[in-house]
């Protein structure tokens, strides 16, 4: 949390010069000779905050604010961000050199990206105004949605594929998808006798987005033409219609859950405290499934070498079987991969743990 010295706290002078000032796009800023008229205004307690209505043209960029990232401002562009929040920024009201202006404190993106001529500014001149910049962008006074967070609230949309998956959990599996009951609380996570949470959502949103982006492609071809300038080119063609793709895609991943399932069972998917969540084994078990199958996976032979407890490093015959010595879990497999060489990174070493697993089975079918 960023403290506020007392001291600092009592300070109004702006400790920079009209000169510093600019336009959010680095022109000479636009200053008023009257107050703005305030459209609402409200005590609360020692904060006094009131709200004008501020050409966009008149926002101005402090000195201390940050640069633009413009990756941010083409996204919030792109979206409907203004349809659903509007544009409402923080500023701060200075007077220099007999005009007023009105510095962004919290917003500058908003403000940037929004259509309109206008924002609605919330304008808070109780501490001086980059202290107040600085308690806004504190990373431990505020947080942002989680990809759980994001997964529940789609969660909500109906036909949405995040709906669309926590059905098909609870249907086929009789497993709720949800949050912890103490999620982003700051809390530990207590273990509750009378309930269990399996919070699956983003983990599984992640493998049904690999699985959709290989089905895509499986359907896609290029297609040549002869372009405007009358050369040769090429272009991409999908023969299959989204619904189609999102359909075969949640199969593969009910296979998958049911796979997980059937062999490692659900105790070390679940959230408490001190379990051990191993719910990321999805996402290695789905990419080393798709990039060793592509969309053709053998379901049934894969559950029998991932249930027989064995490994090898080659698929050759004579070569040495290793057990997965403390069980068919996934800490097992933690345990295990971890031993496969510390030149292949943490995702790389359970790829290889998997493959492993199948080497065996290789063998056996060999004998």
């Amino acid at each position: 949390m960023y403290h506020i010295d007392s001291k600092d706290a009592q300070k109004t002078e702006c400790a920079y010069e009209l000169e510093e000032l600019t336009d959010l796009n680095g022109n000479s800023p636009v200053g008023f000779t009257e107050r703005l008229p305030v459209g609402m205004s409200m005590q609360n307690g020692d904060q006094s905050v009131y709200f004008v209505k501020i050409p966009k043209r008149a926002i101005c960029k402090s000195p201390y604010q940050r640069n633009v990232n413009h990756k941010t401002l083409e996204s919030m562009r792109e979206g409907i961000f203004y349809q659903a929040l509007g544009a409402v920024v923080n500023v701060h009201e200075a007077y220099l050199d007999g005009k007023y202006y009105y510095t962004v404190l919290d917003g500058q993106h908003r403000c940037m990206a929004n259509p309109a001529e206008t924002v609605i500014g919330v304008v808070s001149n109780t501490i001086p105004e980059a202290l107040a910049f600085c308690v806004a962008n504190d990373k431990s006074a505020k947080r942002n949605c989680s990809t759980e967070d994001l997964f529940h609230a789609q969660s909500f949309i109906n036909n949405s594929i995040e709906s669309r998956i926590v059905n098909m959990v609870k249907t086929k599996f009789d497993i709720k998808i949800q949050r912890h009951p103490d999620h982003g609380s700051g809390k530990k996570k207590l273990l509750r006798s009378d309930e269990v949470t399996y919070q699956w959502g983003a983990t599984l949103k992640n493998c049904f987005d690999a699985i959709f982006s290989r089905v895509k492609k499986s359907h896609q071809k290029r297609v040549p033409y002869n372009n405007q300038q009358g050369k040769l080119s090429f272009i991409t063609e999908t023969n299959a219609t989204t619904e189609t793709m999102e359909s075969q895609s949640l199969n593969l991943l009910e296979e998958i859950v049911c796979l997980v399932v059937e062999v490692f069972g659900t105790d070390e998917l679940r959230e408490a405290k001190k379990s051990s969540n191993k719910t990321y084994w999805f996402l290695h078990l789905t990419k080393w499934l798709l990039n060793n199958f592509d969309l053709k996976i053998p379901f049934d032979q894969v559950k029998v070498a991932l249930s027989s407890g064995h490994f090898t490093k080659t698929s050759r015959v004579d070569s040495p079987v290793y057990d997965l010595d403390c069980g068919i879990t996934f800490s097992c497999l933690d345990n295990h991969s971890k031993r496969m060489g510390y030149e292949l990174s943490k995702n790389a070493q359970k790829q290889q743990m998997l493959s492993m697993i199948w080497n065996y089975y290789e063998i056996t079918l060999k004998k």
